[in-house]
């Protein structure tokens, strides 16, 4: 999350309880932790996802820029990359949606998760972030925490379909 984004809007954090148990994840979705490798793909991919929302800021302008903030989740900028309950959704070899975990203050945070336009409204994301949960409530983790832009209303209704609820801003 660039400095410049977080100027251009406002963004407020929030949290959800992880149960003991893993919850049933969605049909129809095959995954992978995400690589380094994937690194240009994954940069592409948020370029164009967030192309046209009110996070556009977050992927700079160009592949480049958008490629090197996917680099600083992987290099630990916003913690350790919490790489086995990171996943990527892949579509003829290529990615389609991800979700980026890594630990912030201590707990789990929603680094990144975004979906190619082609897949949205499709459950795609839906299931990457069960997945992700899923993973950190197997290593035993009770929190998963995000922040998120008062302007995205479509991600704020997915979060809070899941049960994240609002906390203090961020």
């Amino acid at each position: 999350m660039s400095r410049e984004a977080r100027a251009e809007s406002t963004r407020f954090r929030m949290i959800a309880d992880i149960p003991s148990r893993t919850i049933k994840r969605p049909t129809g979705c095959d995954f992978t932790n995400p690589t380094s490798a994937e690194i240009p793909a994954l940069g592409q991919l948020m370029l164009a996802a967030y192309r046209g929302t009110p996070d556009e800021a977050d992927a700079g302008t160009t592949i480049a820029c958008a490629t090197e903030e996917i680099r600083r989740v992987f290099d630990g900028k916003y913690g350790e990359l919490i790489q086995e309950a990171s996943f990527v959704a892949h579509e003829d070899n290529r990615p389609i949606a991800v979700t980026l975990i890594t630990v912030w203050q201590g707990e789990p945070l929603l680094a990144y998760a975004f979906t190619a336009h082609s897949h949205t409204g499709q459950g795609v994301s839906r299931a990457l972030i069960t997945a992700s949960i899923n993973a950190l409530a197997m290593r035993g983790h009770a929190r998963l925490n995000l922040a998120v832009n008062e302007n995205n209303s479509r991600a704020r209704k997915l979060y809070e379909s899941m049960g994240f609820r609002r906390s203090n801003a961020v």
